[in-house]
């Protein structure tokens, strides 16, 4: 199996070393290590020293000097917001305390889609 020990940050790697993407959800782009399959169907070992989070467009450099290009998946989200900013700043300690990644907006919070709040 091939395998990637370098991430090469989007807009710093040269497009014609381009051989695939691979789509990744916001979970599966925080790892150290992990089996993927590019989607021309290319199997890889991503090999890293430490866990590092991909973005979109950063290239996971294989061990034969091939890119393959990290695709963020589109994921569903939850706009949040709330009477005053006294509830939405406690909603935002909770979110916290749930180590859930939020985006702080003037107005709203916004989250992946969560299963415990969606029933709310």
């Amino acid at each position: 199996m091939l395998r990637a020990f370098d991430i090469e940050a989007a807009g710093t790697w040269d497009a014609s070393r381009r051989l695939s993407s691979v789509c990744l959800d916001f979970d599966r782009r925080c790892r150290r290590r992990i089996a993927l399959e590019a989607a021309d169907g290319t199997s890889f070992l991503l090999d890293l020293r430490q866990p590092r989070h991909l973005r979109d467009g950063d290239g996971i450099a294989l061990e034969t000097g091939g890119i393959v290009e990290v695709k963020a998946a589109a994921e569903p989200l939850l706009d949040i917001s709330c009477a005053d900013h006294a509830q939405l700043v406690r909603v935002a300690w909770h979110l916290g305390n749930r180590h859930i990644p939020t985006e702080l907006r003037p107005d709203s919070l916004r989250i992946r889609a969560d299963h415990v709040l969606a029933g709310m």
